[in-house]
């Protein structure tokens, strides 16, 4: 269907899945665009390459520009906030979290968060239930998909401090877990979240 559309330009994520739509695409004359961000830079630095590639550099330019200031302003209002020992899930069985060195890693602890999970060296670690038993998180954000509310889900453990304190937070997974132009905003939404438990509208 991809190859149908004829684009002037295909950007994906490199994967095993993505090789052979690669593939196909290549042998039919579309050009390709591999982007593969992991660090918050790096997230920045393919916004700036497809916006070369799309004839909208100077948005691009903007729009990082924004996003830069954003990171500044939130990490500089938390660094007279409290750390809270935080664990954002990005899928609850089995449980992955976001472990150390992704760009979500990045923001968690600008916005003020001390990621838990940044004891695991992969960015999306599978974690065990015992150990988040174990790391005491006080503020859980779930981006998980499932249907069940946050709250409800994790009330199941209620020895966790975030569940006693009532800072299980739900999270639009598509605004704080992909690497794409709204960082800012995600930036924003992390910082409250952890501040105040909430999340801004």
């Amino acid at each position: 269907a991809g190859v149908a559309l004829r684009p002037d330009l295909v950007a994906l994520v490199p994967s095993a899945q993505q090789r052979n739509f690669r593939d196909q695409l290549r042998t039919a004359g579309i050009p390709v665009l591999e982007v593969d961000p992991t660090s918050f830079s790096e997230v920045l630095g393919s916004i700036e390459t497809l916006g070369d590639r799309v004839g909208l550099r100077v948005a691009a330019e903007q729009r990082v520009a924004q996003i830069r200031r954003v990171r500044d302003e939130v990490e500089s209002a938390a660094r007279s906030r409290p750390h809270p020992r935080t664990v954002l899930v990005l899928q609850r069985d089995p449980l992955y979290v976001v472990g150390a060195g992704s760009f979500i890693d990045e923001m968690l602890r600008a916005a003020g968060a001390e990621n838990i999970a940044a004891s695991f060296s992969d960015p999306y670690p599978r974690a065990g239930l015992e150990w988040l038993l174990a790391s005491e998180p006080e503020v859980i954000l779930d981006a998980a998909s499932d249907p069940e509310p946050a709250a409800a889900y994790w009330s199941r453990w209620g020895s966790l401090p975030a569940v006693r304190s009532g800072r299980v937070i739900a999270l639009d997974a598509n605004l704080v877990t992909l690497p794409g132009p709204q960082l800012d905003r995600a930036l924003v939404v992390l910082a409250r979240a952890i501040a105040e438990g909430e999340v801004p509208e």
